[in-house]
């Protein structure tokens, strides 16, 4: 046998030993994350029963008034979303975002979304708050309750919303303000559902508040009404990373990273990234009033 056969045999078995223990490893992750997830849920509910599903990224859960047919839509439209975002952000097929998969809780009322925010997120939940997602540590997960006026989401929607935000998270870092990180979960779903009469209601909501005076500045000087933002920042942040605006989405995003302890301002990112914001405004208005 030839010494580089002999190099290129002992670089496969090697090659094959790797993967045999990353896959052991993944599977153990895996079996972690279920029995963390189902933990979560039993402490949520108790007995209650719940719905739930798999798909090749996610581990959904959910009460009983939802149905099993319902989760495994909500799986399929994730998944899409996932991948939408995931193309937006230029992010590599070979990239994993997270280790395993990301746990989804869905809620049909506002006091199981308080418990698990105060359980599972250890967090105590603005009036506000309807979503909430975490990539600390090996169990990332996600939690999506009801809105509570017409234009908010419902939670199958505002999982989606979490999850595109979480994509962009892991790849922006903690820099990204909060109204790129809401507008993109918004836009994101309005993307993967352009028919859907909450995205042609919504998106009619946009017009009129553009037409009756909404900037992008107002957008990110963060001087909105709760119900207005989210609107705004969903179109504003669709033109920028599904519309005209794609081709700096990237820069702009990097210019929020800093390398110093002084957070960058909206005005420093447009700035690095070579918008103009005035331009930016009339631009963005006028495919806004179009859509």
């Amino acid at each position: 046998m030839s010494t580089h056969l002999g190099r290129l045999i002992a670089a496969a078995i090697a090659f094959c030993v790797l993967a045999g223990v990353r896959g052991d490893e993944a599977a153990d992750t895996l079996k972690k994350q279920k029995a963390a997830a189902k933990a979560h849920w039993k402490r949520l509910a108790g007995d209650e029963d719940v719905i739930h599903t798999e798909t090749a990224h996610f581990l959904l859960y959910g009460p009983v008034p939802f149905t099993e047919r319902q989760l495994t839509a909500l799986g399929t439209a994730l998944e899409a979303q996932y991948a939408l975002a995931r193309k937006a952000l230029q992010i590599e097929p070979s990239d994993a975002l997270w280790p395993g998969k990301m746990a989804v809780y869905l809620f049909d009322d506002h006091r199981q979304f308080h418990s698990f925010m105060l359980a599972v997120a250890k967090k105590r939940p603005d009036p506000d708050d309807v979503g909430f997602f975490s990539l600390r540590g090996d169990e990332p997960f996600l939690g999506a309750g009801p809105g509570k006026t017409r234009y908010d989401p419902t939670p199958q929607q505002q999982a989606g919303e979490q999850l595109a935000g979480a994509v962009l998270t892991k790849k922006g870092g903690k820099e990204i303000p909060d109204w790129i990180v809401s507008g993109f979960g918004r836009a994101t779903v309005w993307r993967t559902a352009p028919g859907a009469k909450s995205t042609t209601e919504q998106r009619a909501l946009a017009r009129r508040l553009v037409r009756s005076g909404g900037t992008a500045m107002h957008v990110w000087g963060g001087n909105l009404k709760a119900d207005q933002a989210a609107i705004l920042q969903g179109s504003l942040v669709e033109y920028l990373a599904y519309g005209p605006g794609k081709g700096s989405f990237a820069s702009l995003l990097e210019g929020y990273k800093s390398q110093t302890r002084q957070k960058k301002t909206t005005a420093d990112a447009l700035k690095a990234a070579r918008i103009d914001p005035e331009m930016l405004n009339r631009q963005w208005r006028a495919w806004a009033t179009r859509r």
